[in-house]
């Protein structure tokens, strides 16, 4: 077991606006600063079905992501090992597998009070489905049927704790300049995001306070795991930056997670690429030789509209041949699409806004509607040649008439 490192405090624990954290959190000699964060969310998807394959799968398929799902918990168990005295680990839970039973107490074991693992649960705002005009009422409808139930039981975990303090009146009113600038027509659903986001973050930081942790906002560097990789490993640690005062961004790490996308996970990741702004290009090579790339955005704050990435295809001589909006593979996705490129134009509004260029969503992970993780696969062209494009993408914003759609 790594052995704790005690010294002087270098800086106190970040603190939140309107919480428990609202004053100087410690200084105590005995604290422990720490210097990198490996957040780990998610991990074992596969794993809770146990051996047997569903009937909707392809038993290759299958196999490969559990295959490649548990030599991450080996990967994952061997990090954790490995960390120095001034690392921490923060996992989400899902299910109760054995693989995620063994990391909870493997990490516990060898990081002691380093080791924090996330227990609140999240909660959809199902309530909202079918209302009109969901995200106004949700703000103006006080007595919007359903609407103190969801979040009396989102803000307590379903009675399992105390409100934190200050915390419904902060994000009420970030939705609502929040809403000045992005409007209102956005999923409701995507609500859990934004509060699940914030509730994380204090979470993570009482249990900070409570373990004499600290960490210095402008220099601890923060990277997140798990599956899927275009999924959950995104979303649920989308807005920690913000709340947690983060000056660098939490960058996700491909090679020690699971691409949700079958050609990706069975190809070869060559190259995450900083385009500056918070987006990354992330590049692999498919299992048969075509390009595939993923647009991607570091973090977010609720105010921030829809990222698009245009590129050209003239120079590549590709059109458009095929988009699969949330499924992959003829299935449903959560959040996740498909683009094929290839010798044959399909005429696709949702991405081309001419026959020569491609314009797609960049994924933050904010479930509001269109914000899907948009895989581009092209085979038989030039890998090269298409990096080379896609890192020339034109980086824009887009007005509402000419976004894509869900």
């Amino acid at each position: 077991m790594n052995q704790r490192k005690w010294g002087p405090c270098f800086v106190l624990l970040c603190a939140l606006s309107t919480t428990a954290f609202s004053s100087p959190a410690f200084a105590e000699e005995s604290a422990t600063s720490i210097r990198r964060i490996l957040f780990i969310i998610h991990p074992y998807c596969w794993s809770m079905s146990g051996d047997k394959v569903p009937d909707t799968w392809d038993p290759t398929e299958w196999n490969t992501f559990l295959t490649w799902e548990l030599e991450l918990h080996k990967k994952y168990q061997s990090i954790i090992s490995k960390m120095d005295a001034d690392e921490a680990v923060v996992i989400f839970p899902i299910g109760d597998s054995k693989p995620m039973r063994e990391l909870k107490e493997h990490a516990r074991a060898e990081l002691g009070d380093r080791c924090v693992i996330v227990e609140r649960s999240s909660l959809n705002p199902d309530f909202l489905t079918g209302v009109d005009d969901p995200i106004r009422k949700f703000l103006d409808d006080s007595r919007l049927s359903g609407k103190s139930e969801w979040l009396q039981g989102i803000l307590t975990d379903q009675g399992k704790r105390d409100k934190p303090a200050g915390v419904a009146t902060e994000l009420e009113k970030e939705l609502r300049e929040a809403c000045q600038t992005i409007g209102y027509d956005w999923r409701p659903q995507s609500l859990e995001v934004i509060y699940y986001n914030r509730l994380v973050a204090h979470e993570i930081l009482e249990k900070f306070q409570e373990r004499n942790l600290t960490y210095d906002p402008q220099a601890v560097e923060c990277k997140a795991v798990g599956e899927g990789f275009d999924q959950c490993a995104m979303t649920w640690k989308s807005m920690l930056p913000r709340y947690m005062k983060l000056a660098k961004p939490i960058e996700n790490d491909v090679a020690l997670s699971v691409p949700g996308l079958y050609a990706a996970l069975s190809g070869e990741f060559q190259e995450r690429v900083d385009l500056g702004n918070g987006v990354r290009l992330f590049l692999w090579l498919g299992p048969d030789g075509e390009s595939i790339a993923l647009f991607t955005r570091v973090s977010l704050q609720w105010s921030d509209p829809l990222l698009y990435a245009t590129m050209s295809l003239k120079e590549l001589d590709l059109e458009v041949s095929g988009v699969a909006i949330n499924r992959v593979r003829g299935r449903m996705a959560n959040q996740m699409s498909v683009i094929t490129l290839g010798p044959r134009f399909d005429p696709s509004p949702v991405v081309q806004p001419d026959p020569d260029h491609l314009r797609v969503p960049i994924f933050a992970g904010s479930r509001r509607g269109g914000d899907h993780a948009y895989y581009i696969a092209a085979p038989d062209v030039d890998p090269e040649k298409f990096r080379a494009q896609l890192v020339a993408a034109e980086l824009s914003t887009a007005p509402k008439s000419d976004q894509a759609v869900e």
